[in-house]
């Protein structure tokens, strides 16, 4: 998705790198169509950030208590 809305921009450095992951597999997905796997992805994403959000809960709470 963020390869689609920054088609246009030119980024340098870290922003470069960082979008630039997984775009050889993103542009292929995107030549076939295929949105569903763009969908998995996105999906994962979000529960891979909802779990790491969940394991700083816990152990900001853990930090605190001792």
């Amino acid at each position: 998705m963020n390869n689609f809305w920054l088609k246009d921009t030119q980024l340098r450095g870290t922003g470069a790198r960082f979008f630039a992951f997984g775009a050889q597999r993103a542009s292929t997905a995107a030549e076939n169509a295929d949105w569903t796997v763009l969908r998995d992805r996105w999906e994962r994403s979000h529960v891979v950030r909802a779990v790491l959000g969940l394991a700083s809960l816990v152990l900001l709470a853990t930090a605190i208590a001792l």
